[in-house]
């Protein structure tokens, strides 16, 4: 408190007093305005910089996004398998999952695979002739013979012959009979009595047919029979 008597005798000095209390009154409050503004520039309370407790309950919100559908991304429920708005799957059934285009192009390979492949395999194949011949029935006096080709080139049939114990007894020439790629053809033998007789008595006989494939190479193979069927 001023003492009233020294303002009337001194007002000068009362005058310089009451102005530099009001600048310092003003510094003040433009201090405390300032800090006030960066508070509310932050959006954080004085102490909000703390460490918030151990204890305290996470936002949900923030932590956990909800599902999204993989296909379309709209909003889907927790564990869906399939989404509504785009029909797709959630799960590994979503990789069988195939376009019309696609079913399209499958149906259609496997159509064209039918030709192509027979094609593709005969293209890559060697051009060959493969014989080979079975005895199919033998009678008093009759043998027949089938030969078969299984190649892609003719091959041939030379000599046919009737073997007993190592000797020729009885023999059908079919010089050069063609055997179509493919196909089999049937050879007949007919054997007279006395080779008959011959054959019959023997302990080892034998068909020997000669075979020729499409470059003339000779393969004679050796059929074995029982000499008994001839008695």
């Amino acid at each position: 408190m001023i003492d009233l008597t020294f303002i009337v005798l001194h007002p000068e000095i009362y005058f310089c007093y009451l102005k530099d209390t009001q600048m310092q009154d003003a510094d003040t409050s433009i201090g405390q305005n300032a800090d006030a503004g960066a508070e509310e520039n932050t959006g954080l309370a004085p102490d909000s910089d703390k460490i918030q407790p151990e204890n305290a309950v996470p936002n949900p919100v923030l932590e956990e996004a909800p599902p999204l559908c993989i296909e379309c991304k709209h909003v889907i429920p927790a564990g869906a398998l399939k989404c509504k708005e785009c029909n797709s799957f959630q799960d590994w059934r979503r990789f069988l999952a195939l376009s019309s285009t696609t079913l399209s192009l499958i149906v259609a390979l496997l159509s064209v695979s039918g030709i192509v492949v027979p094609l593709l395999i005969e293209t890559l194949s060697e051009k060959k002739a493969v014989l080979a011949s079975k005895v199919v029935s033998i009678g008093d006096v009759n043998i027949t013979v089938l030969v078969a080709n299984s190649g892609t080139l003719d091959g041939y049939v030379g000599t046919v012959s009737v073997l007993a114990d190592g000797s020729e007894h009885g023999s059908g020439t079919q010089l050069f009979s063609t055997v179509k790629a493919s196909s089999s053809l049937p050879i007949e033998l007919s054997l007279r009595e006395n080779q008959r007789n011959f054959i019959s008595a023997g302990k080892d006989c034998e068909v020997r047919i000669q075979l020729l494939d499409h470059a003339l190479q000779d393969k004679t193979e050796q059929l074995k029979i029982a000499c008994s069927a001839f008695r």
